[in-house]
Parts: structure tokens; C-alpha cells; sequence
């Protein structure tokens, strides 16, 4: 706790970004008459109130593992009342269909449809790649099984923040952060799996690292069933495979490390790549992030041009960095994309920021910019 106290400028900063990605939550409510004064009253309050409690004697108790487990306690008992009444809004066409595309996958396979993948309710097309049964299964049983999910992944949290900060009060407070932030408690009662995905990430890299450093098998294997369900739950997350790669590799200058990535994209290629065959004749929409992707580079063709000179002309400066930087280089792999993504959105809706659907995109970056920042501040 002690190292919290000391970093007072960094977690507050880190506290503010949290609490400013929830401005659509504030720009959507009825609740608020859409009143975007309400959302400034909010930042204001909650930054007074974490003031109030950045106080050793108070954070020890808030940050305490029976307080952080009554509160998932809690989380998990309110996702199970709310989320069936969220889903229930799909039979008046209104609500979220984030979690539609699970159901009506495995529906369509129950009732031998000859169409897999449909769209959902509201017309929006299924991005849903099939690795991503390998968490999301228990559907197939339970279809409320979304109540369960941020839960789950919560805790999955908790534990990668423990092994890599080394700190139980630190790795408590990253991820009641986390929890914190009204993009995330939006996403779990929409049933969003961007929760699995922004969290397996974490959970991916913090294992393989730990399996590399200490040469556990074990973390390695698990990592790589992360690794399969994070770039197999969406195509356009393929291009972040072979950078990776090259990151660990040159970090480890181990051979293990590239059959590992060619194994990861053999097999999330061939998730796609079959399916697509087999079911091209009627529909296969998760490639359709493709021209989604190029919507996006349109509206930022200028600051994607930008970026691109700034890589070349520090390129060898940025190599050499790798080796010494390479948690921060591992960030910004999933950083620059759905930050790029968030950014575009913002771009086309400016005149109307509630339509910024775009904005959780956010979150899906956020758990490994926390618990990354920490790390490379040298907090453990």
C-alpha cells in the first residue's frame, strides 16, 4: 500500500481516465435527461471521494481481500438480477444485442439451421469467432451463464495482478479500479464479451511471461488457451499475432517462442479460414471487421500517417528498447489499434457523442493499461 501512496500522480491520473470513459453512459440515460452536467458532477464527486479515502488507514480496509470479495459477492447477485431484465429488452427490439450472436449460434447449431451465423436482432452483423466457445460453452447449459462471466474474469484479474505486481493491497486496488468503471458495468449487464477478451489478453501474456521467466509448463499451456480465445473471438485481432511474436522473441531470443506464435496462428487461421469455406454459401460475417477496419482507417488516415512516420524514423531506437521495455511494447500492441478504433468513432459521431458506440473500445485495452503502467513504474 505503501507504494500506492508514494505514486499519487500516476494513480490519480490513472483514476480520471477511468472515471472520463463513462461520458456516454451519461450521454444514453434517461435517467440523466441525456444532461451531459451530470456526468461533469460525477467526475467531480467520485474524484473528491477517492481523495477522501487515499488514506493509508481507510485504503487498507477498502483494498482488504474480504472487502474486494463482498464486493464481487455483491457484482455477481446484482448481475443476476439486472441482466435478465436488460436481455428482456430484445423482445421490444431495444437494449443491447452483445450477447445475441452466442445464443443464436449455438440455437442455429441445436435446430440443424443450414445458416451458423445470423444477424442479430437489432440487424448488426455476428463478429463472434468460434474459438471463443472455448470460454463460452457452459451456454449451451446455462443462458444466463453471461451473469457469470465478468465474475469470473474478475477474479482472473486479480490473480495476474498478484503474480506480476507482487502486492496483494496494489493488485486489489487495479482491479476494483477496474471494476469501477461504468464502461465495464455497462458491458457486463449487456452480457458484451469484451470483458473476456480485454481480461484474457492480460491473463495470456502475464502467464506466458511467468511460464518463459521460470519455466513452468503449466503457465505456458495456459497461457496458450487465452492466447487461442483472445485472437480467435474476433479476425481483425490476426494482425497483432506475428508482432507479438517478434516481441517475445527478441526479448527471450528463444526458438520455442516462434513454433509457440506459428502454432497460435495456424490454428486461429484455421478457425476462421474452415468455417468461411464451409459456410460461404450462406453467410460468414466475422470478416466484415476487415472493411469495418477500413472504415476506421478513413477517419484517421492523417494520424495513422503520422504514427507510421514517427515508427520508421525511431525504428532502431524502438528495437533496442524491446529487450529492456517489452511490457510496454506488448501494451501498446492492443493499445494503438482499439485506441485508433475509439478515436475514429469520436471523430464521426463529435456532433452527437451518445451515438459513440465506438467508446467501448476503450475497455478493451484498459485492464492491460493499468496493470502494465503499474508494472513498468517498478511497483513491484
Amino acid at each position: 500500500m505503501d507504494k500506492i501512496l508514494e505514486n499519487k500522480k500516476i494513480i490519480y491520473l490513472i483514476f480520471f481516465f477511468n472515471q472520463v470513459c463513462s461520458i456516454r453512459f451519461f450521454l444514453n440515460s434517461s435517467f440523466f435527461n441525456k444532461d451531459i452536467t451530470f456526468f461533469y458532477i460525477y467526475i467531480f464527486i467520485s474524484l473528491v471521494i477517492f481523495h477522501l479515502i487515499f488514506s493509508k488507514k481507510i485504503m487498507s480496509f477498502f483494498l482488504s481481500d474480504k472487502i474486494i470479495y463482498s464486493i464481487f459477492i455483491f457484482f455477481f447477485f446484482f448481475l443476476i438480477y439486472i441482466y435478465p431484465q436488460q436481455d428482456a429488452l430484445k423482445y421490444s427490439l431495444l437494449g443491447s444485442d452483445q450477447d445475441n450472436c452466442y445464443i443464436d449460434i449455438i440455437n442455429n447449431v441445436k435446430n440443424n439451421n443450414d445458416i451458423i451465423y445470423s444477424k442479430s436482432y437489432l440487424g448488426n452483423p455476428c463478429s463472434t469467432g468460434l474459438l471463443s466457445f472455448l470460454f463460452y460453452f457452459p451456454l449451451i447449459f446455462w443462458e444466463n451463464y453471461f451473469t457469470a462471466i465478468p465474475l469470473i474474469f474478475l477474479l482472473l484479474f486479480k490473480k495476474c495482478n498478484l503474480i506480476l505486481l507482487g502486492d496483494k493491497i496494489l493488485a486489489n486496488f487495479v482491479t476494483l479500479l477496474l471494476l469501477s468503471n461504468l464502461v465495464f458495468l455497462e458491458l457486463a449487464v449487456s452480457g458484451s464479451d469484451f470483458i473476456s477478451i480485454s481480461i484474457s489478453y492480460v491473463v495470456a501474456n502475464i502467464f506466458f511471461i511467468e511460464g518463459l521467466k521460470n519455466k513452468k509448463k503449466l503457465f505456458i499451456f495456459i497461457s496458450f488457451i487465452f492466447f487461442l480465445f483472445f485472437f480467435g473471438s474476433r479476425s481483425i485481432l490476426l494482425i497483432l499475432i506475428l508482432p507479438l511474436g517478434y516481441i517475445y522473441y527478441n526479448k527471450f531470443n528463444d526458438a520455442k517462442v516462434l513454433v509457440y506464435f506459428f502454432l497460435l496462428l495456424i490454428l486461429v487461421s484455421a478457425s476462421f479460414i474452415i468455417p468461411y469455406i464451409l459456410l460461404l454459401p450462406n453467410f460468414f460475417p466475422p470478416f466484415h471487421l476487415i472493411s469495418k477496419a477500413y472504415w476506421y482507417l478513413s477517419n484517421i488516415k492523417y494520424i495513422l500517417l503520422i504514427l507510421i512516420t514517427i515508427f520508421f524514423v525511431f525504428r532502431s531506437f524502438l528495437i533496442k528498447l524491446i529487450k529492456s521495455k517489452y511490457l510496454m511494447f506488448i501494451l501498446l500492441l492492443i493499445l494503438i489499434p482499439f485506441l485508433l478504433s475509439s478515436v475514429s468513432g469520436m471523430i464521426f459521431h463529435y456532433s452527437d457523442l451518445s451515438k459513440w458506440e465506438e467508446l467501448n473500445y476503450i475497455f478493451l485495452f484498459t485492464p492491460a493499461l493499468y496493470i502494465f503502467i503499474l508494472a513498468s513504474f517498478k511497483f513491484k
